[in-house]
């Protein structure tokens, strides 16, 4: 798994390639409760080069947008993949976070 995070404005994107699974994880974790502690709230999460995700990557990227809200930010996501669209679809959280067919759009959603 390969992780860049840049910005665009206000905005701070975090560009995931590769498996989001429960060895992964952490370092995901991590880097976005590192981005929120430093005021970084509003994230843009794209995951157009992920093709798998497990149960540990959905539980990272709730409890980022958990954290996001409680600063008055947010945490979108972006340019899924089929199979991980699927895994949002069969556990609802497609109903929970914002997902954009592309960056831009989740950006400009902001």
């Amino acid at each position: 798994m390969e992780m860049s995070v840049r910005e665009d404005g206000e905005i701070t994107i975090i560009e995931l390639s590769g498996e989001v699974d429960a060895q992964r994880s952490p370092e995901i974790k991590s880097k976005i409760r590192s981005l929120i502690g430093e005021g970084k709230a509003k994230l843009v999460v794209d995951l157009a080069k992920v093709k798998y995700m497990d149960s540990s990557g959905l539980g990272v990227l709730v409890s980022g947008l958990k954290a996001a809200r409680k600063e008055s930010g947010d945490l979108k996501l972006s340019t899924l993949q089929s199979e991980v669209q699927n895994i949002f679809e069969l556990t609802q959280l497609n109903k929970v976070f914002e997902i954009f067919e592309n960056q831009a759009d989740a950006i400009k959603s902001f």
